[in-house]
């Protein structure tokens, strides 16, 4: 389409560019003295001196204040420009003033002596010339301010310095001066000469349109009808006053004055040019209408492609207006939202919505389409919950984008819908089916997995579900149900505890295990109560909440063990293929949890029967076994003493008590492992001084560290407080590490004891060594039962297991450190009577914190 403002602006220059020219050529016209260079008519006015030079200036500020040029040069150019504004501005006042008050100054001749004007105002502009002087510096010195009122009245300027100019060329046609002179008394001295007016003319063209896009300019450049006619209609009132100028000259050229012709010509010219506009325009509004025709045909055919397109795209799509109101839809959008309501924004609340990951309502304002349409935004595939118009609940992605015109406003805005409920729904029962198996799979206990089972499959999957076991005689038995807390699911609830599956119902339980394969009833209907009921009454309860249901086998090794059941019981809640396939691999994770319970039982029965036998078996060993002891002692005592006994016969006596004790001690080992493991573990706390009892038990091991060639000794504060333990268990832990420390550490090596006490008041007790060490992989395992290094000779691997569990049922800690060939560090933790009688912040079974005391301690020893 044509740019009209650029070719107005255009425009404008030229028009300035043309008065430069008229008012240079007066200006040497009379500065050479060439009458015709200023006077067109010989009756007429000539240009004056000052009404040249101002109107000369006027053209070029208006070109310099309104020219884009360079950055450098706009500022001092600009400026120039509005100095050359007021010199039309200052002519004008001065001028009106004179004739106002009767003045002659000499102003009016100040540059030239004008020889065509004489009488009592010689040179001087006429009035309506000054008055359109100062209007046309008013409007130069306005025509750049920013503000609104600034551009109306520069419009409004421009528009009277158009008006005067050409009543003054029409008049001086016709031979009124009356209509524009405003002294009549000096009509021929001081009339407006017809180059004036033309120069008046081109200077309010180029002012009003300087912008041509704002104001009451703005019709003329617009594209529209409107635009068209006054665009014509400007032409031929500028053209046509400068035919009728033309005319008359012509006429003078052939020394007629009386007008006669030029008039009859006017008028014909008028008149054609009347008919030529009207004929050209009608002309022109001819070829818009069919033009029009063709862009409506055009869009018809653009609008039944895109109603083509939409209804083909399987994703919802709305177009709606600025105000929300929907005023495009396909039929993806509507078979989604199940019908069609188009309301504006405050209605939105009529569209029922959830966004998913909070479950919160959405309100009006907070749809994406809201938010596109009042703010701007963009949303992208936001997954929300909606209520369709049919009352079927979906999950949709909802997006929405502003739609914009050219200038950038919103017009309105574009909704897409996309149904993702089927890979919703899969996603969820995917994600139910994996937390199922991580926690069934955990479970243990059989009455805790069927009600865990129950409770999952009722959340997820449907409103009410129950959990059959084939018993002994292969007959299913409910085990465990779970309903919703909603009227219907409660009385389905109720009814399977009053009657028990009919063994007749193919549809039901019994068809299900007999055939080892899954039955999904979408829609319950009357064939379908007469097989499962069992009388009238329970047919009509039947009928009254059972909606949808399915029933899978569960199978372990092609073998069916049970089987689970799903009920829908709420209108418009129908299970599917979807729910069928979850439901299926849930009840194969489900068959596994029953089966891992069942062998955890089993277990856990065998474990029970192996400790009671242990325990059985050691207690009745014990008996026996000390007897043997006491006699291989006494044995010992008498070979020892008897000088005629033999060598080898003192060996063997040696041997037959060495292994009596072990197997005294691994009895008393196997003991405490059942005890602890049954959780029958007792201990016979009491009070006793620990200082000296520690010594005592280093003493009664020395001579095994003799033995050894290893240097035993105990690094112990003088004081300590009283021990809080079972004195027989303490003596077993200790006597346990320092053997075995012994054990490890080779001749000329050292084991050290010691003690001290904590700041939480717990009693520390470390055995440390500078032996063979522990490897550093063995470590997480030491204190593991029957573990022993391959490499370790004698031993059965309980001792350090029994010794943790003793620390442990007296509320403490063990911990071991060691590095391989540099030695063991052994610590552990029993409570002193000042935990026990609270002098601490900690208690015996929590972790050692928070007590502070005055008490001398020792710390650990520590190798170098």
């Amino acid at each position: 389409m044509h740019n009209w403002v650029k070719t107005f602006k255009i425009l404008a220059y030229l028009a300035c560019l043309g008065v430069a020219v008229l008012c240079m050529t007066a200006l040497a016209g009379l500065a050479y003295g060439i009458p015709e260079l200023r006077q067109w008519f010989s009756e007429g006015p000539p240009m004056r001196a000052n009404t040249a030079i101002g109107l000369l200036c006027g053209a070029l500020g208006f070109i310099l204040r309104t020219y884009p040029w360079p950055r450098p040069l706009r500022g001092l150019l600009n400026g120039s420009g509005g100095l050359l504004s007021l010199i039309p501005l200052f002519i004008g006042v001065v001028t009106l003033v004179h004739y106002g008050l009767s003045l002659q100054s000499g102003f009016d001749t100040l540059i030239f002596q004008d020889p065509l004007v004489t009488g009592a105002y010689p040179g001087r502009p006429s009035p309506e010339t000054a008055l359109n002087l100062f209007v046309l510096g008013n409007a130069l010195l306005l025509m750049n301010r920013p503000s609104v009122w600034s551009q109306r009245i520069t419009k409004a300027l421009a528009l009277f310095l158009l008006g005067l100019p050409l009543i003054t060329l029409i008049s001086s046609f016709f031979g009124a001066s009356n209509l524009y002179t405003i002294l009549p008394q000096t009509q021929h001295a001081v009339g407006t000469a017809t180059n004036t007016a033309v120069a008046m003319v081109l200077l309010s063209f180029a002012l009003f349109f300087r912008r041509p896009d704002e104001g009451m300019a703005a019709i003329f450049v617009s594209p529209t009808m409107g635009g068209l006619i006054a665009r014509r209609q400007l032409m031929t009132l500028i053209v046509l006053p400068f035919l009728v100028v033309i005319l008359v000259q012509i006429e003078y050229l052939f020394g007629k004055n009386d007008r006669p012709v030029s008039q009859a010509l006017a008028l014909i010219l008028a008149f054609g040019s009347l008919v030529a506009f009207n004929w050209f325009t009608a002309r022109r509004l001819d070829r818009m209408d069919r033009q029009k025709q063709r862009d409506e045909q055009r869009l018809r055919e653009q609008e039944r492609l895109l109603a083509g397109v939409l209804d083909t795209v399987p994703v919802g799509i709305w177009i709606t207006d600025i105000t929300g109101h929907i005023v495009r839809g396909n039929q993806a959008g509507i078979k989604i939202w199940g019908g069609e309501r188009y309301v504006d924004i405050p209605e939105y609340g009529q569209y029922k919505g959830w966004w998913v990951h909070n479950g919160q309502r959405i309100e009006a304002h907070d749809w994406a389409l809201a938010r596109a349409l009042q703010k701007g935004e963009t949303s992208v595939d936001e997954t929300i919950k909606i209520e369709t118009f049919d009352g079927a609940h979906k999950v949709i992605l909802n997006s929405a984008m502003p739609l914009r015109n050219d200038q950038g406003h919103i017009t309105g805005a574009l909704v897409t819908n996309y149904d993702i409920s089927r890979r919703f729904r899969l996603e969820q029962h995917q994600a139910l089916v994996a937390h199922a198996g991580e926690e069934l799979l955990t479970l243990r206990d059989l009455d805790t997995t069927f009600s865990h089972l129950a409770q999952l499959t009722m959340k997820s999957l449907c409103d009410c579900s129950m959990i059959f076991l084939l018993d002994d005689e292969n007959r299913p038995k409910l085990v465990s149900q779970a309903h919703r807390e909603t009227p219907r699911a409660q009385k389905m609830a109720a009814m399977l505890k009053r009657y028990e599956p009919k063994s007749a119902a193919t549809m039901g339980i019994m068809g299900v295990i007999e055939r080892g394969r899954s039955i999904l009833v979408k829609n319950v209907k009357e064939n379908t109560i007469d097989d499962l009921s069992q009388d009238t009454q329970n047919a009509a309860d039947l009928r009254e909440v059972l909606q949808s249901y399915m029933i899978v086998p569960m199978t372990v090794e092609r073998k069916v063990i049970g089987a689970i059941g799903f009920a829908s019981c709420e209108p418009g809640h129908v299970l599917d293929d979807i729910d069928l396939a979850a439901a299926e691999e849930l009840c194969r994770l489900s068959a596994l949890a029953i089966e891992n319970a069942r062998y955890a039982e089993r277990l856990k029965q065998a474990i029970q029967a192996r400790e009671d036998v242990v325990a059985i078996v050691s207690h009745d060993l014990r008996s026996p076994l000390s007897v043997i002891l006491q006699s291989c002692d006494l044995m010992v005592s008498r070979l020892e003493s008897s000088p005629e006994t033999s060598a080898s016969l003192l060996k063997l006596a040696h041997l037959a008590r060495s292994a009596g004790k072990r197997m005294y001690e691994l009895i008393s080992d196997l003991l405490d492992l059942a005890h602890l493991e049954s959780g029958h573990f007792v201990l016979k706390n009491e009070e006793f001084e620990c200082v000296g009892f520690i010594q005592e038990i280093v003493e009664l091991l020395t001579p095994i560290a003799l033995q050894k060639k290893v240097r035993l000794t105990a690094a112990l504060p003088a004081e300590l407080p009283s021990l809080y333990a079972d004195r027989t268990r303490f003596t077993q832990i200790l006597n346990n590490l320092i053997t075995n420390a012994l054990k490890h550490t080779p001749a000329g090596g050292l084991v050290d004891v010691g003690a001290y006490v904590r700041d939480d008041g717990w009693l520390e007790v470390t055995v440390n060594d500078n032996g063979s060490g522990i490897k550093k992989e063995y470590l997480p395992l030491l204190f593991e039962r029957y573990w022993k290094p391959h490499e370790s000779e004698g031993g059965f691997g309980l001792g350090l297991f029994v010794v943790k569990g003793i620390v442990e049922a007296h509320g403490g800690r063990i911990e071991v450190t060691s590095e391989e060939n540099k030695g063991t560090s052994f610590a552990f933790t029993l409570p002193t009577i000042l935990v026990v009688t609270g002098y601490g912040h900690s208690s015996v079974s929590d972790g050692h914190e928070g007590y502070h005391k005055e008490y001398s301690a020792a710390p650990p020893h520590e190798f170098v």
